[in-house]
Formats: structure tokens, C-alpha cells, sequence
């Protein structure tokens, strides 16, 4: 039996157009990982995982360097939505081409360890957690 090839070479046997997965709207992408990951002979998800965590990045700029930015940015924003945050930095930095999933993720993680970080002022418990969701909800 052959031993079995990493994902990363069964990637790089394929073209992947970067620009063409982005082009297909979303509601043909719907099961467009379990076709993927039949072609490749692997589970779906490990082929999901791999594209947003590791193929995709080459394409965008690295968000390290600006997590302090994005991290004073949401404790200076808490009311705004993860959406509007997002759309901000990206207007802030508009000659870099960030992934929006990842900077969306990161947001989102962010404003997590702040909310945590607050839930309990002056000796009084509040959710803040739950004003975020609700105001995240109203915006949509």
C-alpha cells in the first residue's frame, strides 16, 4: 500500500484559483468541500480547515503586527457590531489586503476576552456579553 500524501501535496497536484472560489456565489458553494474532498480522498472538513487556515493566507497580508491595533480598536468600540469593527480596520488600512474571515475571527476573539474581562464592575454583575450579542442582532 502507498503511503498516503499530505493535504498539501494533494493541493498542490490541483490548480486552486484563488480568485475563482471567491467568485462563486455563496449558495453554489454549498457542498462544494464534501465534491473537494472526494476528489482529494479526505474528509471534507480537514479540506475545509485547510484552505481558510493555510492555502488561502498566502494571498493576504498578516494580521500580527495589528492585533494591538484591533485589540484597542474593539476596547475603544465595544458597542460597535464585529461587522462595522471589521469594515473599519480594513478603511484604516486600505493599501493592505487582510483576509476578512480571519480579521473577522480575530475581532470577534478579541471582543470575547474584553467582554470576559468586564463581566464583573464595581462589585455589580453584568452581561455585557449579552448587550453585545443583542446590539451584534439589531444591527443586522
Amino acid at each position: 500500500m502507498a503511503p498516503r500524501r499530505s493535504l498539501s501535496q494533494e493541493v498542490a497536484g490541483h490548480a486552486l484559483d484563488q480568485h475563482a472560489l471567491d467568485s462563486i456565489p455563496i449558495n453554489s458553494k454549498r457542498g462544494i468541500w464534501q465534491d473537494v474532498g472526494k476528489i482529494l480522498q479526505m474528509k471534507s472538513t480537514t479540506v475545509h480547515n485547510y484552505y481558510h487556515n493555510t492555502w488561502s493566507t498566502q494571498f493576504f497580508d498578516s494580521l500580527k503586527s495589528y492585533r494591538n491595533i484591533i485589540k484597542q480598536m474593539v476596547l475603544n468600540n465595544l458597542t460597535v457590531s464585529n461587522h462595522d469593527l471589521v469594515q473599519m480596520f480594513i478603511d484604516m488600512f486600505q493599501n493592505k489586503n487582510f483576509s476578512k474571515h480571519n480579521l473577522q475571527q480575530v475581532v470577534y476573539i478579541q471582543k470575547q476576552r474584553l467582554v470576559e474581562s468586564f463581566t464583573r464592575v464595581d462589585g455589580y454583575s453584568i452581561n455585557i456579553s449579552e448587550c453585545i450579542r443583542f446590539q451584534d442582532a439589531v444591527s443586522l
